[in-house]
């Protein structure tokens, strides 16, 4: 059994972070995947029901939209 002490447990601080990481990951990758999330859970390595999990808990499920091929082409 391995025993932790109080100094090893991550400050609340600390978690906040790390859930801000992920979820600005979690969007990176939905922009770079068109919003398709079957290819962002691939792309982030998980199942598609994790990725709608997490989706949740970051209250993302409902701002991510897929995007259109013809909102990729740039306007010169």
């Amino acid at each position: 059994m391995v025993q932790v002490t109080a100094d090893q447990v991550p400050a609340a601080d600390d978690m906040e972070s790390l859930a801000s990481i992920e979820r600005d990951h979690i969007t990176r990758t939905l922009r770079r995947a068109c919003g398709n999330k079957k290819m962002a859970a691939k792309m982030l390595g998980l199942s598609r029901r994790a990725l709608y999990r997490r989706l949740e808990r970051h209250q993302l499920d409902g701002t991510i939209t897929r995007r259109k091929p013809t909102d990729l082409v740039r306007a010169d």
